[in-house]
């Protein structure tokens, strides 16, 4: 079941994929050993289990409806309650010394850093953006420097974000052309495999500000090519070579 959840959270990722709120161990935190707070995403409860390994940390696991921190701040669903709730209900002020908490900055779009602070008692501090991050943010007593303070955006980054985004798009192509146009399978399966490498590995330099009006770019390039390929190898298409053929 747990590889089931994995799976999915990682090609499904427009689709919610929770897990139980509430307080985690990594390692064996002790009274004196920070607090994070992250959402209930199962993907990236898991993915801070795997980068934080050798460490001793509490980790608070606030409602998010299942959706990731970046996305699930920005539509409301991790919010300044889901940190308050979980601060509250989870018993870490039992286990712990300090009244300090580690968030995820790209939450800050939907928590309010002075209200978490008015009605918990605990101080708020923004970690690194990427939890790859988090061991040396914390060997440097939580200091931030301007490398881990900004979102990069590099080649891996995007093909995982870009995968779990459009792969069920490219399943549900898949299933229709295996119904209607099952002779075209395999070359719809490479083509489409193609064209994702090719946009995720050239989106920076591909026309347009915003990702939508890269992808219109592409889809629209991908669309004169395969009507020439169709010109080319149609003979319905292309009368000159129809008469090639019936000669």
């Amino acid at each position: 079941m747990s590889l089931l959840k994995t799976i999915w959270g990682l090609l499904f990722r427009l689709f919610p994929c929770p897990t139980p709120v509430g307080l985690r161990r990594i390692g064996s935190p002790g009274p004196d050993s920070p607090v994070l707070v992250t959402c209930n995403f199962d993907l990236t409860v898991k993915r801070l289990f795997k980068l934080l390994h050798g460490l001793n940390l509490w980790l608070l696991v606030g409602e998010s409806k299942g959706v990731n921190v970046w996305c699930a701040a920005g539509g409301d669903e991790f919010n300044t309650h889901s940190v308050v709730s979980v601060v509250k209900t989870s018993g870490i002020a039992d286990k712990v010394k300090h009244r300090v908490l580690i968030l995820p900055p790209l939450g800050a779009p939907g928590v309010k850093k002075v209200e978490v602070e008015k009605q918990t008692g605990w101080k708020v501090k923004w970690g690194p953006v990427w939890a790859e991050d988090i061991p040396r943010y914390l060997a440097d007593k939580c200091e931030r420097d301007e490398p881990i303070k900004r979102v990069t955006y590099n080649l891996k980054e995007r093909l995982d974000t870009g995968l779990s985004c459009l792969f069920p798009f490219y399943l549900l192509f898949a299933v229709i052309f295996l119904i209607f146009f099952s002779s075209h399978l395999m070359t719809y399966l490479v083509i489409g495999a193609v064209s994702f490498l090719a946009f995720m590995s050239l989106v920076p330099w591909i026309p347009g500000e915003r990702g939508i009006t890269k992808a219109l770019f592409c889809d629209a390039l991908l669309l004169v090519m395969l009507l020439i390929l169709h010109f080319i190898y149609s003979p319905d298409a292309n009368p000159l070579k129809a008469e090639i053929i019936i000669a």
